[in-house]
């Protein structure tokens, strides 16, 4: 679907957004929050000091609701939710995580429930009753730190005298070699 000559529209049960516009990204899981924001350098996490996010998993999570389409609405009874996954996340027992999204002018936010298949989930607004099962698969990792990126540098352990760390901005720590005692030559030397 084309909106404004733009491909890339969330709609979901009359939402319609572009997940390029959001500058911050938040999962709720159980009653725990990450956030990610939106930087020059790219996706960072808040809670851990802006470390990098893991870029492929915050987009992946975007181009799946980009990609949603409803495929129909199930149930505006509360009583139903917990089949789908998709009861209020303060609930003892709740299944469901919780997707906000922040940039455009109003923010979005989304309890993604259960997926009845490879290619579907249900999810709810939380400020509305309705639940929908929408053509796409959502997965939303409920471990936080998978959503910090991972990768480190490749730079071999001889290229490498010390590493200074730094956590929230304020305690500082440096890891260093010891240095190498310097290599003493031996010569043979033949005695007369």
């Amino acid at each position: 679907t084309v909106v404004n000559g733009s491909r890339s529209w969330l709609m979901v049960g009359g939402l319609s957004v572009q997940p390029s516009e959001f500058a911050k990204l938040a999962v709720v899981i159980g009653m725990a929050l990450l956030v990610a924001e939106r930087a020059e350098s790219g996706w960072r996490v808040a809670e851990r000091g802006g470390y990098p996010a893991d870029a492929s998993r915050v987009r992946a999570l975007l181009l799946g609701l980009a990609q949603a389409r409803t495929i129909e609405e199930k149930t505006t009874l509360p009583a139903n939710y917990p089949s789908l996954g998709v009861e209020d996340l303060a609930t003892p027992g709740a299944t469901g995580t919780g997707v906000e999204l922040e940039g455009p002018a109003k923010p979005v936010s989304l309890i993604v429930g259960k997926s009845p298949s490879a290619r579907s989930s249900y999810i709810r607004r939380k400020d509305e009753a309705a639940s929908w099962q929408i053509g796409t698969a959502l997965t939303v990792e409920r471990d936080p730190a998978k959503w910090l990126a991972t990768e480190m540098l490749e730079i071999g352990a001889d290229r490498i005298q010390s590493a200074e760390f730094t956590t929230d901005g304020k305690h500082r720590w440096t890891a260093a070699k010891a240095s190498r005692p310097a290599k003493r030559m031996r010569r043979n030397v033949s005695r007369n």
